[in-house]
Protein backbone atom coordinates (compact mmCIF):
# COMPACT_ATOMS: atom_id res chain seq x y z
CA UNK A 1 0.00 0.00 0.00
CA UNK A 2 2.85 2.85 0.61
CA UNK A 3 3.26 5.55 -0.76
CA UNK A 4 0.42 5.44 -2.94
CA UNK A 5 -2.18 5.23 -0.16
CA UNK A 6 -0.57 8.11 2.03
CA UNK A 7 -1.76 10.67 -0.91
CA UNK A 8 -4.79 9.00 -1.59
CA UNK A 9 -5.12 10.08 2.20
CA UNK A 10 -7.25 6.67 2.98
CA UNK A 11 -5.34 2.99 2.74
CA UNK A 12 -8.64 1.78 1.56
CA UNK A 13 -8.82 4.16 -1.54
CA UNK A 14 -6.34 2.55 -3.47
CA UNK A 15 -8.41 -0.86 -3.69
CA UNK A 16 -12.15 1.33 -4.67
CA UNK A 17 -13.35 1.22 -1.21
CA UNK A 18 -14.92 3.56 1.29
CA UNK A 19 -15.87 7.34 0.05
CA UNK A 20 -14.80 8.54 -3.75
CA UNK A 21 -11.37 9.89 -3.84
CA UNK A 22 -10.72 13.71 -4.41
CA UNK A 23 -11.57 14.98 -7.55
CA UNK A 24 -8.55 13.92 -10.31
CA UNK A 25 -8.00 10.65 -8.13
CA UNK A 26 -7.95 7.26 -9.18
CA UNK A 27 -9.75 4.74 -8.03
CA UNK A 28 -9.24 1.02 -8.84
CA UNK A 29 -8.20 -0.16 -11.93
CA UNK A 30 -6.51 3.22 -12.68
CA UNK A 31 -9.89 4.93 -13.97
CA UNK A 32 -11.13 7.95 -12.71
CA UNK A 33 -13.64 8.32 -10.04
CA UNK A 34 -15.89 11.54 -9.34
CA UNK A 35 -17.64 12.21 -5.68
CA UNK A 36 -21.40 11.57 -6.19
CA UNK A 37 -21.13 8.92 -8.64
CA UNK A 38 -22.59 6.45 -5.80
CA UNK A 39 -26.35 5.82 -6.88
CA UNK A 40 -26.18 6.71 -10.30
CA UNK A 41 -27.34 3.34 -11.78
CA UNK A 42 -30.33 2.96 -9.23
CA UNK A 43 -31.86 6.29 -10.88
CA UNK A 44 -30.92 4.55 -14.16
CA UNK A 45 -32.54 1.34 -13.32
CA UNK A 46 -35.66 3.04 -12.05
CA UNK A 47 -35.64 5.08 -15.11
CA UNK A 48 -35.80 2.35 -17.57
CA UNK A 49 -38.18 0.66 -15.16
CA UNK A 50 -40.49 3.34 -15.32
CA UNK A 51 -40.24 3.36 -19.14
CA UNK A 52 -41.28 -0.59 -19.38
CA UNK A 53 -43.91 -0.03 -17.55
CA UNK A 54 -44.68 2.81 -19.51
CA UNK A 55 -44.65 0.62 -22.49
CA UNK A 56 -46.58 -2.14 -21.21
CA UNK A 57 -48.99 -0.05 -20.05
CA UNK A 58 -50.03 1.28 -24.01
CA UNK A 59 -49.29 -2.56 -25.10
CA UNK A 60 -52.19 -3.42 -23.16
CA UNK A 61 -54.52 -0.32 -24.12
CA UNK A 62 -53.63 -1.07 -27.98
CA UNK A 63 -54.32 -4.72 -27.04
CA UNK A 64 -58.11 -4.28 -25.28
CA UNK A 65 -58.86 -2.03 -28.65
CA UNK A 66 -58.10 -4.42 -30.74
CA UNK A 67 -59.74 -7.31 -28.72
CA UNK A 68 -63.01 -5.00 -28.68
CA UNK A 69 -63.07 -4.28 -32.42
CA UNK A 70 -62.44 -8.18 -33.08
CA UNK A 71 -65.55 -9.00 -30.91
CA UNK A 72 -67.77 -6.49 -32.70
CA UNK A 73 -66.25 -7.67 -35.45
CA UNK A 74 -67.80 -11.41 -35.00
CA UNK A 75 -71.56 -9.38 -33.88
CA UNK A 76 -71.53 -7.63 -36.64
CA UNK A 77 -70.92 -10.94 -38.80
CA UNK A 78 -73.19 -13.13 -36.81
CA UNK A 79 -75.90 -10.12 -36.47
CA UNK A 80 -76.20 -9.69 -40.07
CA UNK A 81 -76.22 -13.91 -40.55
CA UNK A 82 -78.86 -14.10 -38.40
CA UNK A 83 -81.14 -11.19 -40.15
CA UNK A 84 -80.40 -12.45 -43.59
CA UNK A 85 -82.27 -15.72 -42.29
CA UNK A 86 -85.32 -14.07 -41.08
CA UNK A 87 -85.66 -11.60 -44.25
CA UNK A 88 -87.99 -13.92 -45.42
CA UNK A 89 -90.17 -13.03 -41.58
CA UNK A 90 -90.12 -9.49 -42.50
CA UNK A 91 -87.35 -6.73 -42.46
CA UNK A 92 -88.60 -5.87 -38.81
CA UNK A 93 -88.60 -9.53 -37.50
CA UNK A 94 -85.02 -9.72 -39.39
CA UNK A 95 -83.42 -6.66 -37.15
CA UNK A 96 -84.99 -7.51 -33.93
CA UNK A 97 -83.29 -11.20 -35.12
CA UNK A 98 -80.09 -9.19 -35.55
CA UNK A 99 -80.38 -6.92 -32.45
CA UNK A 100 -80.93 -9.93 -29.95
CA UNK A 101 -77.63 -11.95 -31.56
CA UNK A 102 -75.66 -8.42 -31.20
CA UNK A 103 -76.77 -7.51 -27.78
CA UNK A 104 -76.22 -11.04 -26.96
CA UNK A 105 -72.29 -10.87 -27.79
CA UNK A 106 -71.96 -7.20 -26.09
CA UNK A 107 -72.62 -5.30 -28.76
CA UNK A 108 -75.42 -1.83 -29.41
CA UNK A 109 -76.56 -2.28 -32.95
CA UNK A 110 -76.54 1.39 -34.08
CA UNK A 111 -77.95 0.37 -37.71
CA UNK A 112 -79.70 -2.52 -39.78
CA UNK A 113 -80.90 -1.93 -43.24
CA UNK A 114 -82.58 -4.56 -45.46
CA UNK A 115 -82.27 -4.55 -49.23
CA UNK A 116 -83.78 -6.72 -50.53
CA UNK A 117 -82.39 -9.98 -49.54
CA UNK A 118 -78.95 -8.51 -48.39
CA UNK A 119 -78.72 -7.13 -44.75
CA UNK A 120 -76.16 -4.60 -43.51
CA UNK A 121 -75.72 -4.51 -39.86
CA UNK A 122 -73.63 -1.43 -37.84
CA UNK A 123 -72.42 -2.35 -34.05
CA UNK A 124 -70.48 -0.04 -31.87
CA UNK A 125 -69.29 -1.05 -28.51
CA UNK A 126 -67.91 0.65 -25.75
CA UNK A 127 -65.70 3.67 -25.84
CA UNK A 128 -62.08 2.76 -25.10
CA UNK A 129 -59.02 4.80 -25.02
CA UNK A 130 -58.95 5.09 -28.99
CA UNK A 131 -62.46 6.10 -29.20
CA UNK A 132 -65.64 3.28 -29.76
CA UNK A 133 -64.56 1.53 -31.71
CA UNK A 134 -67.39 0.13 -34.81
CA UNK A 135 -67.87 -2.72 -37.07
CA UNK A 136 -70.02 -3.35 -40.17
CA UNK A 137 -71.25 -6.71 -41.93
CA UNK A 138 -73.40 -7.79 -44.77
CA UNK A 139 -74.74 -10.96 -45.42
CA UNK A 140 -77.02 -12.09 -48.15
CA UNK A 141 -77.30 -15.00 -50.80
CA UNK A 142 -74.25 -15.76 -52.90
CA UNK A 143 -74.39 -14.00 -56.09
CA UNK A 144 -73.96 -16.42 -59.36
Amino acid sequence: MGARAGVAGAAGVERGEGVGLERGGRGAGGRRRVLGERGAASVVAVAVGAVWFGVVVVGVHVGEAVVARHRLGAAADLGALAAAGEVASGVAHACSRAEWVVARMGGRMTACLVEGWEVTVRVSGEATVFGTPSARARAGPAET
